[in-house]
């Protein structure tokens, strides 16, 4: 469904407006319909209350690896169907409300791969750095503190319920007969939430300070009378106050920067750096899951501070920076980069202090000369892709077009797996052609001929095949039945 101007200034001006779990449940839900149309089914309270429930979240995700460029695998966390649906709609209302750093161009509306590596052309050098584990790096902490900050501004505890306690005043009487009185103070009216609330913790803890405190000045009295512990009943009377101060749904006693930093956060164990034994260590944390639709938004908003930082030191030594998503990018006509020089050991000390670290391996500085690439895209004169690249679809289109979609599938298969270092792969060709000529498309245009071309003749192969498709089974009709015709008719849809 086409998303319109109007529908994200409502959520954002919704957004500024909740109070609760309930107001963002609202606003969960009119995404929902906005996103998914008639497709929509309404979230309850209790929904998103279940995916909120952290002992539970072992249910939530299936771990899966893909393979990288490199032949490594890439261990994905994919949320189970009901909870994708929930992070979408939570990830279409932060990308309404959060604007990305200018320098930001991965999973940003109207910012492509291709307005990235556009920044960084006709340059001399062109220095890439890449970021070491980088959703795993974000952890749940992190999530909450953003969504205190502009522009979210959330307040980390549930709307304000007040109950008045005013300083008690009490007394005794000594062996001698004389009255004593006292007084508890207390400086302020107190505002109580729940008991894991830092005000009330504070409070209780200053009511028990007094109350040890008389205790004390009892064994020092010896002679007054038993002191009755006025402050106790007192105190007995605060808390039975405290289920009147809460609406009856549990989830409403947590704040909003907690509900959805549970909801983008899944606990698994990740490694980190230990200074003290200067080596890295497998922890369990709450961490930003590669796989879930909610974690590119998060990571662009946690690293707001990051490009604001780099972008202060690529102004300061006369470079251009950009980043996609974990591929950091600076560039120039000069060249600053020596690994032990002032602009690398300021940003080794500005990506360290943000809690990321620098993938040495992918570290590297392309000079005039030689092909230098941005996000796999080539910048030296324009932006495009590689060679190999556009080699591959002619070739796999040759296959098709000599041999046909079953027996080139086999020819595309073994490509694949001998390319993936005989990793095993379900890749699909037609799907494959059908990626890579739509991203072509987005690199050269799509009037470029190159790509007008290939992609003719990957229409007229597609087309081809529905047909033939469609005669085989319109043969078997005739001559086996419709039984057997409908035994090979669904296949179609895939062809």
């Amino acid at each position: 469904m086409k998303i319109l101007n109007s529908d994200i200034k409502n959520i954002r001006s919704d957004f500024y407006k909740m109070k609760s779990a309930s107001d963002l449940l609202d606003l969960l839900n009119i995404s929902n319909n906005i996103l998914f149309d008639k497709k929509a089914r309404v979230i309850s309270l209790s929904h998103l209350a279940y995916f909120v429930n952290p002992q539970r979240s072992s249910k939530f995700y299936k771990e899966f690896n893909i393979v990288k460029k490199s032949g490594k695998l890439r261990v994905i966390h994919a949320p189970e169907t009901q909870l994708k649906i929930l992070q979408k709609n939570l990830a279409f209302i932060l990308q309404c409300v959060f604007e990305p750093h200018k320098a930001a161009y991965g999973f940003v509306w109207n910012k492509s791969i291709v307005d990235n590596a556009k920044q960084h052309l006709n340059k001399n050098y062109v220095f890439n750095i890449d970021l070491k584990d980088f959703f795993p790096s974000i952890e749940q902490g992190r999530i909450w503190k953003c969504l205190q900050l502009p522009p979210f501004s959330l307040e980390t505890y549930p709307p304000k319920k007040t109950i008045n306690v005013y300083p008690f005043k009490g007394s005794f009487v000594t062996s001698e007969k004389e009255v004593i009185e006292f007084t508890i103070p207390i400086e302020r009216d107190i505002v109580l939430f729940d008991e894991t609330n830092q005000d009330f913790i504070k409070y209780r803890n200053r009511f028990y300070d007094v109350n040890r405190q008389f205790k004390k000045a009892e064994d020092i009295l010896s002679q007054q009378k038993k002191i009755q512990s006025f402050e106790h009943d007192y105190l007995q009377k605060v808390f039975e106050l405290l289920p009147e101060l809460f609406e009856p749904t549990p989830l409403d006693k947590i704040s909003l920067p907690n509900i959805i930093a549970s909801l983008c956060s899944y606990r698994i164990e990740v490694e980190r750096y230990n200074e003290d034994k200067n080596l890295f260590e497998l922890v369990r944390k709450s961490i930003t899951p590669q796989g879930a639709p909610t974690s590119p938004i998060i990571s662009n908003i946690v690293c707001q501070r990051l490009d604001y930082l780099l972008t202060g030191v690529a102004n300061r030594f006369g470079l251009t920076y950009s980043r996609y998503a974990d591929d950091i990018t600076f560039s120039s006509k000069h060249n600053v980069y020596d690994r032990k020089g002032d602009f690398y050991q300021e940003v080794l000390r500005i990506i360290k202090q943000q809690k990321f670290a620098i993938n040495e391996d992918k570290t590297r500085l392309q000079k005039n000369g030689y092909r230098k690439e941005v996000t796999g895209l080539l910048v030296n004169d324009t932006v495009n892709v590689q060679k190999r690249y556009i080699k591959d679809i002619r070739k796999w289109l040759y296959y098709w077009e000599e041999y046909g979609i079953e027996k080139a599938n086999n020819f595309f298969a073994t490509d694949i797996r001998n390319r993936k270092n005989d990793v095993n792969t379900s890749a699909d060709l037609k799907h494959t052609l059908q990626g890579k000529l739509s991203y072509l498309g987005m690199v050269k245009g799509k009037n470029n001929s190159t790509y007008q071309k290939l992609n003719e003749r990957f229409k007229k192969l597609t087309l081809d095949s529905r047909e033939n498709h469609l005669n085989k089974v319109l043969n078997v009709l005739f001559t086996e039945g419709i039984n057997s015709a409908m035994l090979i008719y669904n296949p179609i849809q895939s062809l």
